[in-house]
This record gives structure tokens, C-alpha cells and sequence, in this order.
């Protein structure tokens, strides 16, 4: 078990618990960093919630470009529905998307729930700040470094996969779905 799996779980589970069915994943096209996995992890956890996936209410974002909202908004021209709830590859993604989606007349959370990932710094951004899963990144960031110095002094090249443990960070950008 993973933070990614945890996170996407956790997140899956209260969204469903407030009653939505209709959520989407937004993440970046490029697979850089745990975005792959937790994209993954989303649909493994959405079949494993029976919640239904629709293709169209996935996007992948260039998260490189300057204007991530611009992006989001042009993708948006070429759909024709929205789900009533978006979880996101990070929490830089949802605040993006949380500020297309305002742009285009959408309140959140009335309109659309958005869940981000990380509870870094761009989480607290929005107004009303974004649910996020909280990751403790400080903690691994420790391990990390302990694992990289026995690794040294081993000469050993074992490679470990470290969780710490995730919590879903409730704020203002979730809420029921509108009936």
C-alpha cells in the first residue's frame, strides 16, 4: 500500500460518501514525478468504489506550459459534459483548474467539487482553499535521505518504495452535488 493508492482512496471515498458519481482526474501528460502512478491508482480505486470512469472526464494537462488554467479552459470548449467532481494530480493542478473553472461562471464547491494532492502551499491559494490529500512529504523527504546514506555505506543498490501515510485535508472546494 502506497500514499498514491491511500490518497486516491481516501479521496475516492468522501467524494462518494458526499454522493458523486461523476468524477474526473486531471493530471499532467508528462510522467514526471508520482503522476502516472497516482492516475493509476485513481482508476484502480474508482473500479474498486464501483464508481463508474468516463474517458471524457479525464485531462491531461502540459504541466510545463505558463497557463495551466488557459489549457484547462481550452479543453473544456471540446466537451460536452463535466463531472460534478474533479481530483487532481497535485495541488498546483487544482488550483488551475479552480481558477478555470470560476473564470468559465462554475462556483466551487456548489457547482463542482475539486479535491488537490500534496496539501502544499498552492492548496491554501483559493479561496475557498482546496480539500487535498496531505501528504508528508518533510517525513519522507527524511527517509529518503537516511535510505540514500545506508545505501552508500552498504554498496548495496536495493531499491525501497516508502509510504508515510496520507490524510485527506478537508476544506472549502468539496460538497454534495447538486441534485
Amino acid at each position: 500500500n502506497n500514499d498514491s493508492e491511500t490518497g486516491s482512496y481516501q479521496a475516492l471515498s468522501y467524494l462518494k460518501s458526499l454522493g458523486h458519481t461523476d468524477i474526473g482526474y486531471i493530471t499532467s501528460r508528462q510522467p514526471y514525478g508520482t503522476f502516472h502512478d497516482r492516475r493509476d491508482y485513481f482508476l484502480q480505486m474508482m473500479r474498486r468504489l464501483d464508481i463508474p470512469q468516463k474517458d471524457e472526464y479525464m485531462y491531461n494537462l502540459d504541466y510545463f506550459r505558463e497557463d495551466l488554467q488557459l489549457e484547462f479552459r481550452e479543453q473544456l470548449e471540446h466537451r460536452d459534459s463535466l463531472p460534478t467532481a474533479f481530483i487532481t494530480g497535485n495541488d498546483i493542478i487544482g488550483a488551475a483548474v479552480f481558477s478555470a473553472l470560476i473564470q468559465k461562471g462554475y462556483r466551487i464547491p456548489e457547482d463542482i467539487s475539486i479535491i488537490g494532492f500534496d496539501d502544499s502551499a498552492a492548496a491554501r491559494m483559493p479561496s475557498p482553499q482546496l480539500t487535498t490529500v496531505h501528504v508528508n512529504l518533510k517525513r519522507f523527504g527524511e527517509l529518503a535521505i537516511e535510505r540514500l546514506l545506508q545505501m552508500m555505506e552498504d554498496h548495496t543498490g536495493e531499491i525501497l518504495k516508502i509510504a508515510t501515510g496520507t490524510t485527506l485535508t478537508i476544506r472549502g472546494t468539496t460538497a454534495p452535488p447538486r441534485r
